[in-house]
Order: structure tokens, then C-alpha cells, then sequence
């Protein structure tokens, strides 16, 4: 009898952890398909982060940009961490795993560099950013965190590429993975202003 009790919870248990994965699984799906605002090219839009294209500058499309914010570098990179944790404003970001990870050090796509001598950057993050839509492009976005400046701002170094072969156009998907990355933290209270690009994603003449 008890072993048919056991039987029926062990049972019963798996069941719930199913429902709960597919439950999770729908809900990041959703949330993923709902967040068309993190997508260019779906359709003609007024948004100007999706107005900055462009046409295979990195070999293929890419956007590199140079982005000052009003915190220091610590706060930036847990800003940015805790961001790419959640998957970012669009749902739609994937942090990648760095080499520290696998010796149980940094989370959220960065890579603490704080104790190193061989480079002034304080960490270096990365993640992945798809697109809505029927193709569901995947982008990479590296982001290159400076040390604090004696102002108490930091200046962060992103860059984005396409991962698809033979992007020579990008209707502006590269910018606007680094913009959605700056607004998300503007809206958590760190201001930002954007500096001019270094490679590919030119400003409108």
C-alpha cells in the first residue's frame, strides 16, 4: 500500500513539474512573440532606434557604438547583467556563457575583469538577441565595459553583428539590439547618451 502511495506522488509530482516546464516554456514563447518593439523590418516604423541600417560594414551588417553612462562601471555591469538575466526588455535576449562561468565565477553574460592587470575594462558581457517574425534572426551583441571615469561615468563599448551569412542589410536590427539595452537601463534610472559610431549602423544624413 504504501509503495502504490509512493507510486501515485512520485507520479502526480512529475506531472505538476511538466505542466509547470510547458507553463514557463508557453509563457517565455509569449513573451517572446509579444515583443515586436525589439524587431525592425516586420513593418514601415516611426521608431528611430530601427532608422540607423546597415549594409555589410563588419563583412556583414553590423552596429558599433560608443554609450556613456551617469553610473560606474560596477553598477553598469550588474545593470546590464540583471537585464540580460530576465532576457532583456523584448524577451527576446539570451546571455551567453562566459569564460569564467565554467569556474563558478560571473552571471548574466559578463565576466568580471576587475582583478586583472593586463586590461583597464572592468567586464566584458555578451548575449544573443532574436527577432520576431517568420525568421527569427539571431544577433550577437558584445559589450565592452570602461573603468570609471573621475566624473563617476562609464562608458560602454557595444558592438552588434548579424549571425546570418550575407546580411548585407539589417533594417537597423544591429542599433536597435544596443538601444533596447540602453533604454532598459534609463528606465532603471541610469542615464545614458549615445556617442557616435565607431563602425557600420551610420546616423541618417
Amino acid at each position: 500500500m504504501r509503495r502504490e502511495m509512493v507510486v501515485v506522488i512520485v507520479f502526480a509530482m512529475a506531472i505538476i513539474t511538466v505542466a509547470s516546464t510547458v507553463a514557463s516554456a508557453e509563457a517565455k514563447a509569449e513573451v517572446r512573440e509579444s515583443g515586436a518593439s525589439g524587431t525592425c523590418g516586420l513593418q514601415p516604423t516611426s521608431d528611430e532606434d530601427c532608422g540607423r541600417h546597415d549594409f555589410g560594414s563588419c563583412g556583414n551588417a553590423c552596429c558599433g557604438v560608443y554609450v556613456a553612462f551617469s553610473a560606474d562601471s560596477l553598477v553598469v555591469a550588474r545593470a546590464l547583467s540583471r537585464e540580460l538575466a530576465r532576457r532583456g526588455p523584448d524577451g527576446a535576449f539570451t546571455p551567453a556563457r562566459t569564460w569564467g562561468s565554467y569556474f563558478g565565477l560571473d552571471a548574466g553574460g559578463c565576466r568580471d575583469l576587475r582583478a586583472s592587470t593586463e586590461t583597464r575594462d572592468r567586464f566584458l558581457c555578451q548575449a544573443s538577441h532574436q527577432t520576431t517574425g517568420p525568421y527569427h534572426f539571431l544577433d550577437t551583441v558584445n559589450m565592452k565595459v570602461g573603468p570609471t571615469t573621475p566624473k563617476g561615468t562609464t562608458v560602454v563599448q557595444f558592438f552588434s553583428l548579424s549571425q546570418v551569412a550575407g546580411a548585407l542589410g539589417d533594417a537597423g536590427q544591429n542599433f536597435k539590439n544596443v538601444m533596447l539595452l540602453v533604454r532598459a537601463l534609463e528606465a532603471q534610472g541610469i542615464a545614458a547618451q549615445v556617442g557616435e559610431a565607431y563602425v557600420g549602423c551610420p546616423q541618417k544624413a
